[in-house]
């Protein structure tokens, strides 16, 4: 909710020029690798302790989730913005996501720690590339094919 009410708020201070800073792109998140460790032993301490401690491990873990749910969000972010129909996924994916948060929540969070330690938007960004490459070589088959047409059509005339 608190990352929620951020973006909102920063929306609003954006619309009316009031924001000190610029909004950061989501597809442009990276966290940084000493996060996981951390998230790794709360998770452990959330698992193995009772009472007290167990308690404040186990919100400790949703605390710690949340920028790998972020991470996760900038790939799909990032994923989208390679389709031509960029708003519609977006739109699809989010009322998906609210009807199934607990489980897709957790697809997230691996996709973000994914990320993390495999670099997965250099990735996305490079099957973009390649498909720009395919497209503009069937392009200019498709041109040198027009082109080897129209010269068997001068050569039978």
């Amino acid at each position: 909710m608190h990352a929620i009410n951020a973006t909102l708020a920063q929306g609003v201070l954006v619309r009316f020029g009031r924001n000190l800073r610029p909004s950061p792109a989501l597809s442009d998140v990276v966290l940084p690798r000493q996060l996981a460790p951390v998230l790794g032993v709360v998770v452990i301490m959330a698992w193995l302790l009772d009472g007290t401690l167990g308690y404040l491990a186990q919100n400790l873990v949703v605390i710690g989730v949340l920028p790998y749910i972020i991470g996760g969000l900038s790939i799909v972010h990032l994923a989208a913005a390679q389709t031509a129909a960029r708003l519609t996924w977006l739109i699809g994916f989010y009322l998906f996501f609210l009807m199934a948060v607990n489980y897709l929540s957790i697809v997230l969070v691996i996709i973000g720690v994914a990320d993390q330690w495999i670099d997965l938007k250099t990735r996305v960004l490079r099957l973009k590339s390649q498909r720009l490459g395919a497209a503009n070589s069937t392009r200019k088959d498709e041109r040198n094919r027009d082109n080897d047409v129209a010269d068997d059509d001068d050569q039978d005339r």
